[in-house]
């Protein structure tokens, strides 16, 4: 099993924007659950990312401890790709932003941004 040092993860807690929620906070399980029931994977933490910055600071940590990394957007992935073991999930549900630039005619939407209908 990986492990990531107690303080590391408060290193990370400090320096991003985001949050880092582990094992032993309250809504643990609410925040690992995705949309498929049926996988039960439990990461070493996850970073609710509110930044480019904050996801460039968990892989970071990721990559120093050698662990499995996930990311989760909508949490929509039937076989669980969003979330894994032992290792550091980057939760971009806090990232719903959406900008339609008419005169470019373009749109940018954040990595988080949940599909619904509602008014144009």
């Amino acid at each position: 099993m990986s492990t990531v040092p107690v303080v590391d993860l408060r290193v990370l807690s400090n320096a991003i924007a985001g949050r880092v929620v582990l094992p032993t906070d309250a809504d643990y399980d609410v925040q690992r659950a995705g949309f498929n029931g049926m996988i039960d994977r439990r990461p070493a933490a996850i970073i609710r990312i509110s930044s480019d910055a904050d996801a460039g600071a968990a892989i970071a940590l990721a990559r120093q401890h050698d662990l499995p990394l996930a990311i989760r957007s909508g949490g929509h992935s039937a076989p669980g790709h969003g979330c894994c073991d032992d290792g550091i999930v980057i939760d971009c549900r806090d990232l719903q932003t959406a900008a339609v630039d008419p005169a470019a005619g373009t749109v940018r939407v954040g990595s988080g941004a949940a599909g619904r209908e509602g008014p144009a």
